[in-house]
């Protein structure tokens, strides 16, 4: 997965989180203080748990360049989750204001696979590419 794809994503999720502090489209539920779908317009769209209108607990969020499944925090990927890419590429394991940061696990088109640290989206530490 390449640092360009990581970093659009991530950028994206931050455009994500300030489009959701304007306001846009709680198209089911509760986008306050409960469960509900948010639409953020351009293929963006949140569906999971909100707090004051800002995606807080477990959820998922789809956009053009990938998607996240797990927990968030503050609007933002935080704790136990799984990142998919346009590439192909999948990532499950810790993350930490957005950024992969703990144990986790990189998936690869080619078919290798990257098991082990990451510090602020870099791999850090032991891991071990198969």
């Amino acid at each position: 997965m390449p640092k360009s794809v990581s970093r659009a994503f991530l950028l994206a999720a931050a455009l994500w989180v300030t489009e959701c502090v304007l306001g846009n489209e709680c198209v089911v539920g509760d986008c306050e203080n409960g469960e509900g779908r948010m639409d953020y317009g351009q293929g963006v769209r949140y569906d999971g748990f909100f707090q004051n209108f800002v995606p807080h607990g477990l959820g998922r969020m789809e956009h053009p360049n990938g998607a996240y499944t797990g927990n968030f925090e503050r609007g933002v990927p935080h704790g136990l989750g799984a990142m998919t890419f346009p590439d192909g590429s999948k990532y499950q394991g810790a993350m930490e204001n957005g950024q992969k940061h703990g144990n986790g696990r990189v998936d690869y088109p080619d078919g290798s696979v990257y098991e082990g640290g990451f510090h602020h989206n870099e791999k850090s530490g032991k891991g071990v590419t198969t």
